[in-house]
């Protein structure tokens, strides 16, 4: 991307643009977020809706351990003025790891909603769930119906994976909130105005408010089929595409609880964010960053290696971050799928995924395979539908039964409700063609929820109905995963684990801990139910080999472990469903 310094044209949202505000919200009404948590500091974010007249607010933030502010951790003043669209970021720093926190802002006398935000660990974690997203239109009478079920899950965050916001003409959410302007947004003027429309949405207030978020923009964040130069929904009439660009990501980073580069005029948003020894989130840009220009996919330049999705510089940067040795899941947050899609006679479907790029994703597999690279995970949004995908290794024999061939796995997320993508074959076609891809559905909207242990990465799919409609029904979809060590994919009940969501029931299996372990072992539950539980230590055969009852009010139950001998092991709860668990010994 190039970093050019342009004079814009001060503009701010006033509360007179807008007839859907909630008054108890003032001057807060787009609520609070945060995001890119380290296991130190995270970045808190708010605005300042001015009145007219007013050029500048002093804005006072506050963080604490509690809700009720009784131990305060931190706290400062900033100020909010036109420069950024009266939006106020503050990087909190001197955090302890792994560890929750509440945040609120001040100005006049009026106080922000309370958001509640964690950062990450530093040493080992039992266990870390994250939300993932990705396409979320709010024009045409649309509800943001999957924010709100995010929002009653139990995470440690967010993943946006782009096409946050569309740019096309506006008009109204399903909730009646106006999507300004009512034209295709061009200017800084125009971006601001429709991130202002859409975090008046409560349902996506409310996941803000609940998680810290980490985000990269997607084609749509700027003009649909984005790349370095332009876009296909950029013409010469719509001005110069670089002032249009730098518009687009001055206004992301003004908006989003995104961390700011050393350089206030470069927007890069490629980075990594530890998660202690269970990891890292490698963020990627795969539409401006460097991106050449796509290209037919029947084009003999497919396959040019001057041509690149990512640019020389990111490149050797994302090559350095998967050779890291630090953390053992390498979780690549991007745009657009990875793995090979291919229809009849080896046509690809989308020259705007991977596919239109080979030379740099044939570079990255061979860099991940000639270093012994473990347990990487691709993170995939912008089409809309929901896939599981093993990725081959060009040149290998791909077995689809054994998963010998593959190199690593990737999740792709449907949309929260833009529409499906037109892929011109059914799914039984597409599996056949490409046998890498274990899970496709091609109609439902929704979210995925990724785990990350210490022995597995896995994703359920959640899907919502009626994204068009005013009330929904949460659907559980897929389930699948990959173990430690592993390069391919599993469905979720190979190891005789079952997913949350396959039960109508009244607990959750919250942790168990530590694990691997060789002697004590804790299990921690949440539990409504009238009924006493039975816990058990069970063979992989599902041979109870020790038993314990705990009553409805307890939270937890331990069990001594000398004596068993090392290996694989599961641990259930039942109160007449079960609840199950995977319990590794070591000796």
């Amino acid at each position: 991307m190039k970093k050019l310094l342009l004079a814009f044209t001060s503009f701010a949202i006033s509360a007179s643009s807008f007839a859907q505000l909630d008054s108890a919200m003032e001057p807060f009404y787009h609520g609070v977020a945060s995001g890119d948590a380290l296991n130190d500091a995270v970045v808190i974010w708010t605005r300042v809706t001015p009145d007219s007249g007013v050029y500048s607010y002093s804005v006072d933030w506050e963080v604490a351990s509690d809700d009720q502010f009784s131990n305060m951790v931190n706290s400062g003043t900033v100020s909010a003025d036109s420069s950024k669209d009266y939006t106020v970021k503050v990087d909190v720093t001197g955090l302890t790891p792994d560890t929750w926190y509440y945040y609120r802002f001040k100005e006049g006398g009026n106080t922000s909603i309370v958001g509640r935000t964690r950062t990450m660990p530093s040493g080992m974690t039992n266990e870390l769930r994250f939300a993932v997203a990705s396409c979320s239109n709010l024009n045409g009478g649309q509800f943001f119906h999957s924010y709100d079920h995010m929002s009653q899950q139990e995470l440690d965050g967010v993943l946006h994976l782009g096409d946050y916001i569309y740019e096309y003409s506006g008009g109204a959410s399903g909730s009646g909130i106006d999507i300004l302007p009512n034209y295709e947004i061009i200017t800084l003027a125009d971006y601001r105005a429709r991130y202002a429309s859409y975090r008046l949405d409560s349902n996506l207030r409310k996941a803000h408010q609940l998680f810290p978020w980490y985000t990269v923009w997607d084609d749509h964040e700027s003009s649909n089929n984005s790349w370095e130069g332009g876009a296909e929904n950029h013409d010469t009439t719509e001005g110069d595409w670089f002032v249009r660009k730098m518009a687009a990501s001055k206004t992301y980073f003004e908006w989003m609880p995104i961390r700011d580069n050393t350089n206030p005029n470069d927007y890069n948003i490629y980075r990594s964010i530890s998660l202690g020894d269970l990891g890292k989130i490698i963020l990627l840009d795969t539409r401006l960053e460097e991106r050449s220009e796509q290209v037919p996919a029947t084009s003999s330049e497919i396959d040019d290696t001057s041509r690149t999705i990512i640019g020389a510089a990111q490149k050797q940067w994302f090559k350095n971050e998967l050779s890291s040795p630090n953390g053992k899941w390498k979780i690549v947050a991007q745009q657009v799928m990875f793995a090979p899609l291919e229809i009849f006679g080896g046509t690809i479907v989308n020259a705007d995924q991977w596919d239109g790029y080979r030379a740099d994703r044939t570079e990255i597999i061979n860099h991940v395979m000639d270093n012994d690279i473990n347990n990487v995970v691709v993170l995939t949004g912008d089409i809309h539908t929901s896939w599981a995908n093993d990725i081959p290794i060009p040149g290998a024999t791909y077995n689809p039964q054994t998963g010998d061939g593959s190199a690593f796995v990737e999740f792709v997320v449907s949309g929260i409700t833009s529409g499906v993508e037109n892929i011109p074959v059914g799914t039984s076609i597409i599996q056949t063609l490409n046998p890498h891809m274990k899970y496709i559905d091609l109609s439902q909207r929704g979210y995925l929820v990724l785990t990350i242990s210490d022995d597995k990465a896995s994703s359920e799919w959640m899907h919502v109905s009626g994204v068009d409609q005013p009330t929904y029904a949460p659907v559980a979809a897929e389930h699948w995963m990959v173990l430690d060590g592993e390069r391919f994919l599993r469905p979720y009940e190979d190891v005789g684990i079952r997913p949350y969501s396959s039960y109508a029931h009244s607990g959750w299996l919250k942790s168990v801990f530590p694990n691997p372990t060789d002697d004590k072992l804790t299990i921690t539950f949440s539990y409504d139910g009238n009924a006493d539980l039975q816990a058990g230590i069970h063979e992989i055969s599902g041979k109870l080999i020790m038993e314990k009852t705990v009553t409805k009010t307890d939270k937890s139950v331990e069990f001594n472990l000398n004596g068993l001998a090392a290996g694989q092991y599961f641990v259930k709860l039942t109160d007449g469903k079960r609840f199950d668990g995977k319990l590794i010994i070591k000796n």
